[in-house]
């Protein structure tokens, strides 16, 4: 664990917050705190690096099933129509996936669309800087537990 990364810091503060999906010794899958989109999650190593070049074969096949888990169990929610992937490293570097659940009232929204396009970053964008709280909302604790349950059912 690196003192200054902040995924590191939330991958060992989320287990006492409740948000934590599944955990293995390599990943962990978490649903994104202080934001009301239910079903946003982080999947990031455990161990701190900042590549993915340089993650283990071990980590690197956890990451992709826990992904693939991850989606299928998305997808199973009547307003979920897709989920973006996303990974920057620029704010922070250690390795780490935003799952991000598209939903088609998200395509409403003028800002959706880039040349009459669905304009996916800017809906990523758009839709994380707007849905910013304060705090947890009820409703994401709520998905984090069915999540848990359909996560177990797909890995198990």
């Amino acid at each position: 664990m690196s003192e200054s990364c902040s995924v590191c810091r939330r991958v060992k503060d989320e287990e006492e917050s409740g948000l934590v999906v599944y955990r293995s010794p390599h990943v962990v899958l978490y649903h994104m705190p202080e934001v009301d989109l239910p079903g946003y999650l982080v999947l990031a190593t455990v161990r701190h690096e900042e590549s993915l070049g340089s993650l283990t074969d071990e980590e690197i096949v956890a990451m992709a099933r826990v992904e693939q888990h991850a989606v299928k169990a998305l997808l199973e929610f009547p307003h979920v129509r897709k989920v973006y992937l996303a990974s920057f490293g620029e704010v922070c570097a250690h390795t780490h996936f935003h799952l991000f659940p598209r939903t088609d009232e998200m395509l409403e929204a003028i800002s959706s669309w880039t040349d009459g396009e669905i304009d996916g970053p800017r809906i990523f964008d758009t839709f994380r800087k707007a849905l910013k709280t304060a705090g947890t909302p009820g409703p994401v604790f709520e998905i984090v537990q069915r999540l848990r349950g359909l996560f177990a059912e797909q890995s198990g």
